[in-house]
């Protein structure tokens, strides 16, 4: 990433000025979604778009985002621990239970590749998800979820909602090149 104001290269993983005057800085990290153009537009259909001359939507079809490498990986940093996800590994379990560096976390990949991480907890006490039917549901209360919004939806916690976390997608390889520390989420068979 360049900034155009100082003249500074950024790291897109690591979020840190490499070069420029504000080399060394960094940025802070911000909960994102990722997902499909036309996931996004779906559920917020009052999005209004920039169009900046000849720039012009993609007319492949694919998105970028339905594209993801089989090398493709959510990582997390958590109380200064590092955890990568494979997206396809999350996907085939729809839901990941985790912890890291004492955070409890919920690694998310949805339909159309859409990806979430949550807090998993509300307050004080931690929960445990699972998909029942197809619908994400806490162990602890029986509470449905919609996790593309982090909201209980019916329960006793509905309503209540999760606190999103900052993730990198990115290629695995490239994940572990910027944080070699990390370890590597392993579906248990």
């Amino acid at each position: 990433m360049y900034d155009l104001e100082t003249g500074s290269f950024w790291s897109q993983i690591s979020g840190a000025a490499v070069q420029g005057v504000l080399k060394g800085k960094k940025l802070a990290m911000l909960p994102a979604s990722i997902q499909t153009w036309r996931t996004w537009y779906a559920d917020r259909p009052e999005t209004l778009v920039l169009e900046l001359g000849a720039v012009t939507p993609r007319k492949s079809g694919l998105e970028p985002a339905m594209r993801l490498a089989e090398d493709a990986m959510i990582g997390v940093t958590a109380g200064g621990h590092y955890r990568g996800y494979h997206v396809e590994s999350v996907r085939s379990l729809g839901i990941v239970n985790d912890e890291i560096g004492g955070m409890p976390v919920l690694v998310y990949v949805g339909p159309e590749s859409r990806s979430r991480v949550y807090h998993r907890a509300i307050g004080t006490h931690t929960l445990t998800f699972e998909m029942t039917n197809g619908i994400p549901t806490d162990l602890e209360t029986g509470s449905k979820w919609d996790l593309n919004a982090g909201i209980a939806t019916d329960g006793t916690l509905d309503g209540k909602k999760l606190e999103q976390q900052s993730f990198v997608l990115s290629y695995g390889w490239t994940w572990q090149m910027f944080h070699p520390e990390s370890s590597i989420y392993a579906v248990e068979e």
